[in-house]
């Protein structure tokens, strides 16, 4: 799965870094002794101990279970691709660039669907970070289901994305391909909370299609490619998605704001493999 990451404003020491994250990314080998254990808090806490550790020059990190290697090596002792890792280099501005991530001066151009089997779309900053978007499990009625985040990389977690016109504008719709609501379309439920907030859905199509079109903004930092994803048109019109809000004890609500500061950042990784 290719790399594909991060976004706008980064005001702290811990967010600087995240600035150097590649999603579906490994830096191999390196290991500094004794600094290989598993944290709680996604990426973010990984990156906190490689900065509390003398001679840490960069880190890997598995979501799914939260393991963390430290490593005394910029880009470990071998780059490569590696679906469940999250890598990052402590400082960026030496990084080697590579054809799936921008420097400044070559910002990266707009989303284009590619992927044969699917995409993994996963959560890159805030407390949902590394968990995945999915709507297994949840079903809010004959039609539809609750869309959440979770640590997984199986089926439910693999989108198609495909790119449409609807009303003279370029959009993208977003489907499931799991087993459960394979062909839904993420969409916006029409109740909104109190502040403002609108929760995300997969629904069975065709719905109104407007209600399933979708803006995937890139966003360049630092070398770095980051997406934030927005309802082009129809309902919740202009709104981010955001996974930020407790599910329960392992996932996360996803919803729709109208503060693009706290819209999530997502990764958005192919799979190799048939979903």
């Amino acid at each position: 799965m290719k790399v594909v990451l991060f976004f706008t404003v980064i005001v702290t020491a811990i967010y600087s870094a995240q600035a150097c994250l590649r999603n579906n990314w490994d830096y191999w080998g390196a290991d500094i002794p004794g600094k290989n254990f598993k944290v709680q808090g996604g990426v973010n806490a990984c990156i906190r101990e490689c900065r509390r550790t003398a001679g840490c020059k960069s880190l890997a990190f598995r979501p799914t279970d939260g393991q963390c290697w430290l490593k005394h090596t910029r880009n470990g002792a071998r780059s490569k691709p590696q679906s469940n890792r999250q890598s990052v280099n402590m400082v960026c501005t030496e990084s080697k660039p590579s054809s799936t991530s921008t420097s400044g001066s070559k910002p990266a151009g707009p989303f284009k669907p590619v992927a044969k089997f699917g995409y993994q779309i996963t959560a890159a900053n805030g407390p949902a970070a590394g968990h995945s978007l999915t709507a297994k499990n949840d079903r809010r009625n004959g039609h539809s289901f609750w869309a959440h985040t979770e640590k997984t990389s199986d089926q439910c977690s693999k989108w198609e994305i495909i790119k449409k016109t609807h009303r003279g504008k370029k959009c993208f719709n977003i489907k499931s391909t799991c087993s459960l609501n394979k062909g839904m379309m993420l969409v916006v439920h029409s109740d909104n909370k109190s502040n403002g907030d609108a929760r995300a859905v997969v629904h069975k199509t065709p719905h109104k299609p407007e209600d399933e079109c979708w803006d995937i903004e890139t966003v360049n930092v630092r070398g770095a490619v980051a997406y934030r994803l927005k309802k082009n048109q129809g309902r919740s019109n202009g709104k981010y998605l955001v996974s930020r809000v407790k599910r329960n004890g392992s996932s996360f609500w996803v919803d729709v704001t109208k503060d693009a500061s706290a819209a999530t950042l997502w990764s958005i990784g192919d799979s190799k493999s048939r979903c």
